[in-house]
């Protein structure tokens, strides 16, 4: 009796085990199927013609390391650059002393412009958390690039001919600068645009921007008197980014460069470097609405506007958006954000242009 009792509380056991088991793959393989819901509705691509003025073909553009189905939601951080000034004069300065100080105080910003080799080098920074540093030389690349294709006088496509210089490779030169931007504490986008600025294109480019300063506006540009292989370098631009999600700044749109990280780059190091960021630090983690729904919602804000214009979605970007920012405080709000990209095509004419619409991405509440 004994012996059965034990067999029967083995069964009894195994049983439970078993069910225990059976139980914990079917949770399991719910899960699984979960997260492969998860990610189809979160697509790499979309194609779909909403109506026969409105069309979808659009990459959709994720931030690395990105869980589907959510997104990280920011707040307004401290440190400001401003608070580094003197460590990031001496990274950008080196070992040349500082020869003059300038410093001002407004009702809501302070601002300071160091100067050294004879003023040929200067660094400004403000309580804004924006800082240019530039150096003599690179004045005259800036007098040789129109880098906005939205003006007449864009001649960046002059300088995006060749991928690299003699004297160091592009990937090799933007390493180069990332490693320098993290000293700096400051986080940079993966896409970025590169303009390769050759000697020769920048000398004729400078005497063009020179003739042209005098007789549209009757301002006196001195060019560089002499262009040789030493004065070539990089030119590139990219947009502050917060782990691994770009932040688009407060005010958008059309004369406003979106691309708020500028780098100039020659065999001696950095020429220039321009940095509008804000610290932004983790709140929460939130669930976010899936491509389709903001493609839905695209669809009938486009759908409202009488016109016989065509509309293209062409890209959908997670990203973080900062909306109602105050100067004087220095807050604002920062939003998990969908980028919808659209191409406009006239229907009169051959002309086009891009429009960016921003959404709320918990929400789908136009930003």
């Amino acid at each position: 009796m004994k012996f059965e009792a034990a067999f029967l509380t083995g069964i009894l056991v195994a049983g439970v085990f078993c069910c225990g088991c059976g139980g914990g793959r079917e949770e399991n393989s719910e899960s699984v199927q979960s997260s492969e819901t998860e990610a189809e509705s979160f697509p790499d691509q979309i194609w779909e013609d909403l109506s026969e003025h409105i069309k979808v073909d659009a990459d959709c553009v994720y931030p690395q390391d990105w869980k589907p189905g959510t997104a990280l939601k920011a707040k307004m951080g401290d440190g400001l650059l401003w608070d580094r000034k003197e460590e990031l004069v001496n990274l950008l300065f080196g070992d040349k002393e500082i020869e003059e100080e300038l410093s001002n105080e407004y009702e809501h910003s302070q601002e300071t412009v160091y100067y050294t080799d004879g003023e040929k080098t200067s660094f400004f920074i403000s309580t804004y958390n924006v800082f240019s540093f530039s150096t003599r030389h690179s004045t005259h690349v800036a007098n040789a690039l129109s880098s906005d294709d939205r003006f007449d006088s864009y001649n960046g496509d002059l300088y995006q001919k060749i991928t690299d210089l003699p004297f160091l490779s592009q990937s090799q030169a933007w390493q180069n600068i990332l490693e320098f931007l993290e000293k700096l504490g400051v986080e940079v986008s993966d896409s970025y645009t590169c303009f390769v600025m050759d000697h020769e294109t920048m000398e004729q480019e400078e005497a063009k921007a020179v003739e042209e300063a005098a007789s549209l506006i009757g301002k006196v540009l001195t060019p560089k008197e002499q262009w040789t292989e030493e004065d070539d370098c990089y030119c590139f631009k990219a947009r502050s980014s917060w782990n691994g999600y770009y932040v688009v700044p407060d005010m958008t749109g059309e004369g406003i460069d979106e691309e708020n990280i500028t780098v100039m780059y020659d065999k001696y190091g950095i020429l220039s470097l321009d940095v509008y960021n804000l610290p932004l630090e983790l709140q929460e983690e939130v669930s976010v609405q899936p491509p389709s729904a903001v493609v839905e919602e695209v669809g009938k804000l486009l759908g409202d506007i009488i016109s016989e214009d065509f509309y293209e979605i062409r890209e959908l970007t997670l990203c973080q958006k900062i909306t109602g920012f105050d100067y004087g405080r220095h807050k604002g709000n920062i939003e998990p954000a969908w980028e919808c990209k659209i191409l406009v095509k006239n229907s009169q004419t051959d002309n086009s242009y891009i429009q960016k619409l921003y959404f709320n991405a918990e929400t789908l509440e136009e930003l």
